[in-house]
């Protein structure tokens, strides 16, 4: 009798449990879009304004105050955005309180690719990235690179721009006729011969080994040049 009593309450208890869920869900459906918000990563480089984000989400021809839960198409909404030319990779869901959200995570500039016909940037995925009306990136400008090169080349540019060292001390990178590479820097106008791209941890870190030890002594101005293509070897060409 007892074992009945308490199988009986268990499937009472489970069955209100279904029917105040159902009800608590079709009430949410059925709810009116409270509002919208965007969040942008990274928030200190605005490529993409909030503004451009909220009007991808919420279209000039919809109403925000008529719009239910229930009919906004979550995976459209996030196809608008990441279709934008300057997103990568967006989510869309609702909180909640009914306001529809987004996280945004903008594409990652690298260089700035420099033609006679094109001005745009570079993206860590070595694709081109338009420049934006809203933000200029401070990133090395990037010379005699076409389409095949750019891809061949993005660990050049994602190096330099991950490492704090490079990021402040390099703005140009150069592919020359023979394939290798020479960096330009912001102080002193080093030429810097990398040569391939092969091997460029060590390249970079030998450089890095003289530069500080030049700084050190208080010579940097006293040279123009210094090669990185030969081995574990750095030479230096005086002015």
């Amino acid at each position: 009798m007892r074992n009945k009593l308490a199988i009986f309450k268990i499937a009472f208890i489970t069955l209100i449990s279904l029917a105040l869920y159902g009800f608590s869900n079709s009430v949410y459906k059925h709810k009116k879009l409270r509002d919208t918000q965007a969040m942008i990563y990274p928030s200190d480089q605005p490529f993409i304004e909030y503004t451009s984000v909220n009007k991808l989400l919420i279209q000039n021809s919809d109403d925000m105050s008529t719009i239910k839960i229930d009919d906004l198409d979550l995976r459209k909404l996030e196809q608008r955005l990441n279709n934008h030319q300057m997103v990568q990779q967006a989510s869309v869901y609702i909180t909640v309180d009914g306001v529809l959200s987004a996280k945004v995570y903008q594409r990652k500039p690298v260089a700035r690719l420099i033609t006679d016909s094109a001005f745009t940037y570079i993206d860590n995925r070595g694709k081109l990235m338009p420049t934006s009306e809203h933000f200029s990136a401070r990133v090395p400008l990037a010379y005699g690179f076409n389409g095949a090169d750019i891809e061949n080349y993005k660990s050049v540019f994602n190096q330099i721009r991950q490492n704090k060292f490079y990021k402040k001390l390099i703005t140009e990178i150069s592919l020359k006729k023979d394939s290798s590479i020479v960096l330009a820097t912001r102080l002193n106008n080093f030429a810097i011969q990398v040569g391939r791209p092969e091997e460029l941890d060590r390249k970079l870190a030998n450089f890095k080994a003289f530069y500080q030890y030049l700084k050190k002594k208080d010579q940097l101005d006293q040279y123009k040049k210094i090669d990185l293509r030969f081995g574990k070897q750095v030479i230096a060409s005086k002015k």
